[in-house]
């Protein structure tokens, strides 16, 4: 067994002939790099390569504290808002997510180390073999370039410091007032997507004249596990909103749940509590530009909902890290009474829209990638090629950009 040092590398002293290493989890995502490497990329050195089908190498160690913080994670996004049930699997099967671990940190160092890649290419970034990745990279620090779901409707997100919260879209309201002046327009198309547990979807009924839409995000997603503090779970947010409408003191105002089409969790008992009391209700089928242009404001933990609400000029109120978490354009809670005391300010915030245009029209011209990465076409293509030969400067003798 090897064990990893500074004095040990193991890292050799000329680097292999790769300008881009893709490492996916997923079929959908090997295709998509495949297609970036084949059509996009055809110029540079692409690899693309599954985390599990990695050869087979001798072991290399990794230290007691590496690997108890990414079981740790793990166990987070493979268990987290389980029942206790899930919990006894938890502690059942906790070998073997340790063998796999060590397994894939060791035949990732190899690999690594024999292709020395000028840059690693990941989807999202947070997921268990992710994590794994991040130990074994800190030994050759490669760049990464992260991959996710466009934070605008119909792009993709192509980042070098991370997705999310730790994207690296600017917080700070000079950057936007210093920019140009921005002629985008606010009229995005916001279509929701549809549920896959159609059983829950009820009769569609009228909405209440004034309420807060509050849409659930996925338990074990990321952007719970890793950017909300003091929300880990949906019955948690269900249970927080519940005290902080009693706080407010609005007797006038009901809360609108709203499930995530793609979340497997089921939250009978939620409705259950939620059918007993007079101002609260699920509602799955409404149209999502509807129930978003008529509600009091969006209370989202960091969800892509919130920013789909800016754009058709709903008041946000965020419980959690979200990279559009910027002064004037959203209020922030970090607890029951904060989001009390945010709901009774509603009435007197306004968002600005002038500060959104500008925002919005960063992420159009400078941040995102045009085209959905399901159905990536030229321009996407042509895009994407621009951000990594950027990247990866000097340009190629033989790109010419087509843009």
């Amino acid at each position: 067994m090897l064990t990893v040092t500074e004095k040990n590398p193991l890292v050799p002293k000329q680097r292999a002939e790769l300008d881009v290493l893709f490492l996916y989890r997923t079929g959908k995502k090997r295709r998509y790099f495949t297609t970036l490497s084949e059509q996009a990329l055809s110029t540079l050195r692409c690899t693309v390569q599954s985390y599990h089908s990695l050869p087979k190498v001798s072991s290399v160690k990794l230290t007691k504290q590496e690997l108890d913080d990414i079981v740790f994670k793990a166990e987070q996004e493979l268990y987290n808002a389980k029942d206790e049930t899930w919990q006894k699997v938890k502690r059942l099967s906790r070998g073997l997510l340790v063998a796999q671990i060590n397994k894939l940190y060791s035949r990732l160092f190899h690999f690594l180390n024999e292709k020395q890649p000028k840059l690693l290419a990941i989807w999202n970034g947070h997921k268990w073999q992710d994590n794994v990745l991040h130990a074994v990279n800190k030994h050759f620090n490669i760049p990464i370039t992260y991959f996710e779901n466009g934070v605008l409707p119909k792009t993709t997100t192509i980042d070098f410091s991370g997705i999310n919260a730790l994207n690296s879209v600017p917080r700070d309201i000079a950057f936007y007032q210093n920019l140009p002046q921005s002629d985008t327009k606010l009229t995005h198309k916001i279509v929701g997507r549809k549920y896959k547990n159609k059983k829950q979807i009820k009769t569609k009924f009228k909405l209440p004249k004034k309420y807060l839409l509050v849409p659930f995000q996925k338990d074990r997603d990321s952007q719970i596990l890793d950017n909300s503090k003091w929300i880990k779970s949906m019955r948690q947010m269900f249970a927080v909103l519940l005290e902080a409408l009693e706080a407010s003191g609005r007797d006038d105002l009901h809360i609108v749940f709203r499930e995530h089409p793609c979340a497997k969790t089921k939250y009978s008992d939620l409705y259950k509590q939620a059918a007993k009391h007079p101002r609260l209700c699920f509602d799955q089928q409404s149209d999502l530009t509807e129930i978003i242009t008529n509600a009091e404001a969006v209370v989202t933990i960091n969800s892509t909902v919130g920013l789909e609400s800016l754009l058709l000029d709903t008041k946000v109120i965020t419980l959690g890290e979200a990279f559009y978490n910027v002064s004037s354009l959203v209020l922030s809670a970090s607890s029951p009474s904060d989001l009390a005391t945010q709901i009774n300010a509603l009435s007197r915030f306004s968002l600005d829209r002038k500060l959104l245009q500008q925002f919005v029209g960063y992420l159009e011209s400078d941040y995102v990638i045009a085209g959905d990465w399901k159905k990536p076409d030229e321009q996407h293509f042509d895009s994407i090629r621009q951000r990594f030969f950027d990247y990866l400067t000097p340009l190629p003798s033989s790109y010419k950009a087509t843009a």
